[in-house]
């Protein structure tokens, strides 16, 4: 079975698409070029959460391990400029400068997907600039240790399993 067939498993829930420029408009503000395997799924599911099959055949949330808290849900940050009544943001920028300020020395890490508890998953290019690896990020973590995922964005989908609980 091939790479991309594997993941055929995967649904994405509750997106949206967006354009090409929406995505070029925030690669060219960090400087970067997003996995290509990434772009193909927000373009058609821009702020959408995996879902993978149970054995039972039902659809559910699919989540990755993540330390130190377990299994974490994916919800992917948004391309879309939004209004919370207060300033017109872009939660792939905004996001950027929030985690930025939640600690010193970072590095260009740049999120791209939250799990619903207001921790993150980070594309990690401070080592390689074609190929970023996976990070998490525990907000509630006084030390803010960056935990690596998977070496890849690819790595990481393979990751994911359906959430039984």
């Amino acid at each position: 079975m091939g790479e991309w067939e594997m993941r055929s498993e995967i649904r994405w829930a509750y997106g949206d698409k967006i354009t090409t420029a929406q995505i070029e408009h925030v690669e060219q503000h960090f400087k970067v070029k997003f996995p290509k395997s990434y772009v193909d799924i927000v373009l058609e599911h821009d702020e959408s959460n995996p879902k993978l099959q149970n054995e039972a055949g039902d659809w559910m949330d699919g989540v990755v391990d993540t330390p130190p808290i377990g299994p974490s849900g994916v919800c992917f940050i948004s391309f879309k400029v939004q209004n919370n009544g207060y300033r017109t943001f872009l939660p792939m920028i905004s996001d950027y400068e929030s985690v930025q300020n939640w600690r010193d020395n970072l590095g260009f890490v740049i999120p791209f997907a939250e799990n619903g508890g207001g921790d993150v998953f980070l594309f990690d290019y401070r080592e390689n600039m074609e190929e970023p690896g996976v990070l998490f990020l525990d907000h509630e973590d006084p030390e803010r240790i960056l935990h690596p995922i998977a070496g890849s964005f690819d790595e990481f989908l393979d990751l994911l399993y359906p959430d039984d609980e």
